[in-house]
């Protein structure tokens, strides 16, 4: 039941929103569209306080709003609409709502639930930023962009759910989500933003798909539970610092269409064994993106016929051991037929339920042979069967 509390329209000088109305015991605050015919769920402040605590508990918010005798329908949770409510535990977002504005709930840190339907089209920048009690979020299909630092610091998610529709995954969205472990990148998305995954230290898998052309600056600096990481043949260019710090690191399949690895991208990997890049012509590399990563002691595998050019150049010439693809297995071709399919899933699965350990079962080079090794196959062929 939705009761008129206040309406203050017209002292837009004093008060943040126009009328208050009460739906299922809650209060809540909204301002008119520009033309005056939607509502846009906004906060309790005026010039002088601004309230914290405004909302409290479950917020169902209604799909339209009756005041003064007129209906209308609420499309927009407005910027830090509920910013830093720490009584706030679950909100229900109406179909009706196409945008979630910037910081709306930003440090909502006793929020564990939140339902987005598929009438939204825009997740803001910062719009659930250090929301640390929320676990799991499934991002409808309706979302197109989802902005910076949008789910920055949220600290207890563990999954996410990232739709086709989606086709840039912006600056810092996932940064520091620290619980985070494992993530798919869906097809539509064309970039990979600067910091987007940085610091998400228990991320043990990442499926980057053949439609990605960059990944940036950062993107996965810091996810030092990362084992070992696919980049496809769509990517171009690496940026600075996109896997500096990934500690667990051993092995980097790198595509045939690489053309620029930039700054410090693999620094820091110490762990680092085998780097398995498919490009022909040796890709333009900045001389520290190797740095701290001991390229004396890996192994470097490339095309046969271009063995020497890569012997000959920086940092490439580094490596202690440069090998032709033709002489080693296909990552991920465990039964040795010369393709990553079906058998190399069967070879694997046998181990698995034999409780037996193989070298070549072991994709992830952890020194077991589990589940985490029959993902990265599986990751290994979708991402050929993208190509």
């Amino acid at each position: 039941m939705m009761t008129a509390i206040l309406s203050v329209m017209g002292t837009h000088h004093a008060f943040a929103y126009d009328i208050a109305v009460e739906n299922e015991g809650k209060t809540i605050y909204y301002n008119y569209s520009s033309d005056g015919t939607e509502l846009i769920v906004t906060y309790l402040s005026n010039t002088s306080n601004y309230n914290y605590n405004a909302y409290q508990g479950n917020v169902v918010i209604p799909e339209e709003v009756t005041y003064m005798n007129r209906t209308r329908k609420v499309t927009s949770i407005g910027e830090y609409a509920f910013k830093s409510c720490e009584g706030l535990t679950s909100v229900t977002i109406p179909n009706s709502v196409i945008t979630i504005g910037n910081s709306a709930f930003y440090f909502c840190n006793s929020l564990t639930s939140v339902t987005i339907p598929n009438s939204v089209i825009t997740i803001g920048n910062s719009a659930f930023s250090g929301c640390s009690s929320l676990t799991s979020v499934t991002i409808p299909n309706s979302v197109t962009s989802i902005d910076n630092y949008a789910f920055s610091g949220c600290t207890g998610l563990t999954s996410i759910t990232i739709p086709n529709s989606v086709t840039s995954i912006g600056e810092s969205t996932f940064h520091n989500c620290s619980a985070l472990t494992s993530v798919t990148i869906p097809n539509s998305v064309t970039s990979i933003g600067e910091s987007a995954f940085q610091d998400c230290s228990a991320l043990t898998s990442v499926t980057i798909p053949n439609s990605v052309t960059n990944i940036g600056s950062s993107s996965f600096k810091g996810c030092s539970a990362l084992t070992s990481v696919t980049i496809p043949n769509s990517v171009k260019s690496i940026d600075g610092s996109a896997f500096y710090g990934c500690s667990g690191l051993t092995s980097i399949t790198i595509g045939s269409g690489m053309k620029y690895i930039k700054g410090s991208a693999f620094a820091c990997c110490d762990e680092l064994m085998d780097v398995y890049c498919l490009a022909d012509q040796v890709p333009n590399t900045s001389s520290g993106a190797f740095m701290d990563s001991y390229p004396q002691a890996m192994n470097l595998h490339v095309p046969a016929a271009s063995i020497e050019a890569y012997r000959s150049t920086e940092p490439w010439s580094q490596f202690g051991k440069i090998v032709a693809l033709d002489d080693i297995n296909i990552p991920g071709d465990v039964s040795g037929n010369g393709v990553v399919d079906d058998e190399d899933i069967a070879f694997v699965l046998e181990c698995i339920m034999n409780n037996a350990f193989d070298t070549k079962a072991d994709i992830n080079h952890d020194g077991k042979v589990n589940v985490a090794d029959l993902v990265e196959i599986m990751n290994i062929i979708k991402n050929n069967d993208a190509q």
